[in-house]
């Protein structure tokens, strides 16, 4: 029997908080669901402990991803599973009990929304409340917001199936900034919104793969960005991803700015270079900030404030 909703969890190495992720999907409010861990090059005390659940739960699918990466075991995950709706966690993550409920409520009352997130509450590797998010709710804001910032909250989203294979799944060589990448593709086949309700809650910690590389990410949206653009990258796929695994910053910035200059019209190279900036405003130098503020604010003024003020509240919020 084909469930509503498949939750989809990709594991890779030891995986030290999974046990815990798994606990808040079986204390989920709606039942109608069943749960696909992906294996991807997992430690082998993971393997077992999935293994194991696998034999006492019949709702519980263990795969093995044939690709190595996040993006390769999520179209796996993807292509294996029926469901109308494929609702994401990572496995350091936790959902509320009422998250499926409320968002499949969301989904099946508004046919052409393709995607719901929702707020998360941080916490640390102790569990404890860190702080909680403040993104935009509605899915005018968050189309507004898309092109410059990514506003969703990977682990918290629920995505209407259809949607995800029509815009052609994640980008296997854009591991790391898949998930922007897929949302700004998903755009062109209905709207995406956060729900209001905190429904996730999203653990930090130095392990995280986002953590590591904080400082290559504003390049690495700018690739989400010139990808979802249709602009041609300089070589095939599976060299292009085993290139942005050993990148460097110094050599990535100078790739980007060539791409975004190659641009279909120079309004749309001018809001590429605005996006960065705004980006490189988060992770670069403290001298540097004001100077990539104002390089945004040349370049695409309105949106560039609404989107600047936005980001201020929310960061005034979570203090």
């Amino acid at each position: 029997m084909v469930k509503s909703v498949s939750i989809i969890i990709p594991v890779n190495g030891e995986a030290p908080f999974l046990a815990d992720a798994i606990a808040s999907v079986e204390r989920q409010t709606f039942r109608e669901f069943e749960l696909l861990i992906v294996l991807d090059r997992p430690s082998e005390e993971t393997r077992s402990f999935v293994e194991s659940l696998a034999k006492k739960d019949f709702e519980l699918k263990v795969l093995e991803s044939n690709q190595p990466g996040i993006s390769a075991a999520l179209n796996q995950g993807i292509l294996t599973t029926e469901s109308k709706y494929i609702a994401r966690l990572d496995s350091d993550d936790l959902m509320q009990p009422t998250r499926l409920q409320i968002q499949m409520s969301e989904l099946e009352k508004n046919p052409n929304l393709a995607c719901i997130g929702s707020q998360v509450e941080y916490i640390d590797e102790e569990g404890r409340s860190t702080g909680h998010s403040s993104l935009p709710t509605s899915a005018w804001q968050v189309r507004s917001m898309m092109p410059t910032l990514n506003c969703l909250m990977h682990p918290s989203v629920m995505i209407r199936r259809s949607a995800l294979v029509s815009a052609g799944g994640y980008r296997e060589y854009l591991d790391g900034v898949e998930d922007y990448n897929l949302w700004l593709r998903l755009l062109r086949f209905g709207s995406i919104k956060n729900h209001k309700e905190y429904l996730t809650k999203y653990r930090r910690h130095p392990a995280q793969v986002t953590q590591a590389n904080f400082s290559i990410y504003p390049w690495l949206d700018s690739l989400a960005r010139l990808d979802a653009l249709k602009q041609q990258f300089p070589s095939g796929a599976r060299v292009w991803s085993a290139y942005l695994k050993s990148v460097k910053v110094n050599e990535l910035e100078p790739l980007v700015r060539r791409l975004e200059s190659q641009a279909t019209s120079l309004w749309t190279t001018n809001r590429l270079r605005s996006s960065r900036s705004f980006s490189l405003y988060f992770v670069g130098p403290r001298n540097e900030r004001f100077k990539n503020v104002l390089k945004s604010l040349i370049r695409t003024p309105l949106r560039t404030f609404w989107l600047a003020l936005l980001v201020t509240v929310q960061k005034v919020k979570s203090l």
